[in-house]
């Protein structure tokens, strides 16, 4: 990961130059007014010439100098960010007092004095909004803090101190080689820590044991490569950082050849940056991961001479924690995806389906592995070693894949119905069925070859065009008795009673409970004088049990398929009685 950041910075610094990247105060818009301080020196006296409101502007953010501080420090500037909760004038003295030059010092004797202090923070908190956020600044001698080259240089010096002043310990070396160009430099940091994956403040983590001035010897880089690096983080974060169900990935682009060399590596990634710009202005439902800024359909149009990481992580202030990092992933891998996913989208069982205001089709993307693989936020290992085997292409369990279909289609959740669930674990089955990624899922045999008639071809036509899933006589039966089951409880005077629910233990199925359930659904309709509305189903489902082989299936399979058959009862809707019933 190290390298392909160098490489993209690089590739940055060679296109947009190695200047300074000025910090924006205003990145999500709740900071959209600056309020400007304006302040003249004459004969050696610090005059206050009122206030000055302006709307933020992106294009002076040089000339704000915004240098994000500490929470007790305060910023490392005189542009600092306020609301009407804050004491305006006082987040700003820190800042004045810290900056350590002549002519500053005044300006900070005459703002801490008592009467000018009252005097402008009253001015401050008169002019600003209760539920506005303001940027307050200094303007002195009619020149922004950015026009002051002895400010600028300070925060460039101070950006440099950071990669190695920590912990009140320094940490570098004179004439030893840089991790990342391999170059022997006059100087090299310990504390460079582009994204922190180790940290130098425990035991264990410094080579020669607790030395933090010797940390250097873990990871040593150069003042060069350090901001090069930098520059690399930033293109990352702006271009290709995003969200997904909570959760922050970042896509690495990566190539084999050398940057140094050639410009090939800049041609592919302004390619791929193209792509992506046009796949995001289009339909996102066709995404595996829904997303603003980061197109993984993009990525599989382009060919096998880029590679991507695609990494999943938590971050706060001290540390950078990877949670999944797919390495090395081929376009042609996620073309694979694509194009085995939106094979099985066009199965009849995915599209327009009617949902609460509209009508949908069911798309196969990382959403929907969510209510099956992840049932506590807290804990995201189940989910993303889903994730890690469909992008990999690494072998996942069958019996765990049904396993967790179970629990939420027998028990929906409040937020989604069974309808839905049933589909998209179907939906999920089959495309993992089509990617071989299936581990230790023993192909069945159908032995019955069932003649065709106009009654039964609802059912044959749909068991055949799901065949990989339905691929025994057990499954087949399993399934329609689900189904069949259902449509009894369907009937009016199921729907007043629901007694018969209380036959189907909970919806947890055995040999022993699927013979039984049959013989009495069967009796049921009897009764209802329903039973030739049904008979071509029965006699499908009857068949089948005959020939079915009960120790090829587990108790989860059955589960699954029973409960998969209630949910899509819907779509055999056979005579006139179903379609009564059904409404």
């Amino acid at each position: 990961m190290i390298k392909a950041l160098h490489d993209i910075g690089k590739g940055y610094i060679k296109k947009n130059g190695s200047g300074y990247e000025y910090e924006n105060p205003n990145p999500n818009n709740k900071y959209n007014n600056v309020i400007k301080i304006k302040l003249v020196c004459e004969n050696n006296e610090v005059i206050y010439k009122g206030l000055e409101i302006e709307e933020f502007s992106e294009d002076k953010l040089d000339l704000y100098l915004y240098s994000k501080g500490s929470s007790r420090g305060g910023d490392n500037t005189p542009t600092t960010r306020v609301s009407k909760l804050d004491i305006p004038l006082k987040k700003l003295l820190n800042p004045i007092k810290n900056m350590n030059m002549d002519s500053f010092k005044k300006v900070h004797e005459f703002l801490s004095a008592d009467e000018n202090y009252d005097l402008i923070n009253s001015d401050i908190i008169k002019n600003m909004l209760s539920k506005e956020g303001y940027i307050l600044t200094l303007i002195l001698d009619n020149k922004w803090i950015g026009q002051y080259g002895e400010v600028k240089d300070k925060i460039l010096s101070e950006n440099n101190k950071s990669f190695y002043e920590k912990y009140e310990t320094t940490s570098k070396e004179n004439d030893k080689n840089c991790y990342c160009c391999k170059k022997k430099k006059k100087e090299v940091y310990g504390f460079v820590n582009t994204y922190n994956f180790y940290t130098v403040d425990k035991i264990g983590f410094v080579s020669g044991g607790f030395d933090q001035k010797k940390a250097w010897k873990n990871y040593p880089i150069c003042s060069e490569c350090a901001n090069i690096l930098e520059k690399g983080k930033k293109y990352i974060e702006d271009k290709f950082t995003d969200r997904f169900s909570g959760l922050s990935y970042m896509v690495i682009p990566k190539t084999i050849f050398n940057i140094e060399d050639n410009d090939y590596f800049e041609i592919l990634l302004e390619q791929f940056e193209n792509k992506n710009k046009i796949s995001l202005s289009e339909e996102k439902g066709d995404e595996l991961l829904h997303n603003e800024k980061i197109s993984l359909e993009a990525i599989s149009q382009i060919e096998n001479n880029m590679m991507f990481n695609i990494m999943f992580f938590e971050k706060d202030k001290n540390s950078f924690k990877i949670l999944l990092n797919l390495e090395e992933i081929l376009p042609s891998r996620l073309k694979t995806i694509f194009e085995k996913k939106k094979e099985i989208e066009k199965r009849e069982i995915y599209l327009n389906l009617k949902a609460k205001n509209n009508y949908i089709n069911l798309k196969f993307n990382f959403s929907i592995f969510e209510e099956f693989f992840r049932k506590d936020k807290s804990n995201n290992k189940t989910f993303l070693d889903a994730i890690n085997s469909v992008f990999t292409d690494k072998a996942i369990s069958y019996d765990f894949i049904i396993k967790n279909f179970c629990g939420p289609i027998i028990k929906p959740s409040e937020y989604k119905n069974s309808y839905f669930l049933a589909r998209e674990s179907l939906l999920i089955l089959e495309v993992l069925n089509e990617l071989n990624l299936l581990k230790n899922k023993t192909k069945g045999e159908v032995r019955e070859m069932i003649e065709r008639n106009e009654k039964n071809e609802i059912f044959l036509n749909f068991l055949e065009s799901h065949e990989e899933t339905f691929d025994s006589d057990l499954k087949r039966a399993i399934f329609l008795e689900g189904v069949l089951t259902q449509k009894l409880l369907n009937q009016p005077e199921q729907r007043n009673s629901g007694a018969f629910y209380s036959r189907l233990n909970s919806l947890k199925m055995s040999e022993k409970i699927v013979k039984r359930v049959f013989v009495e659904v069967i009796n049921k309709l009897t009764e209802y004088k329903k039973k030739h509305y049904y008979f071509e189903l029965e006699k499908i489902i009857a068949t089948y049990l005959t020939s079915g082989n009960f120790k090829e299936l587990s108790n989860d399979e059955m589960s699954y398929y029973f409960v998969l058959g209630m949910n899509l009862v819907d779509v055999f809707n056979v005579n006139e009685e179903d379609k009564k019933e059904e409404n």
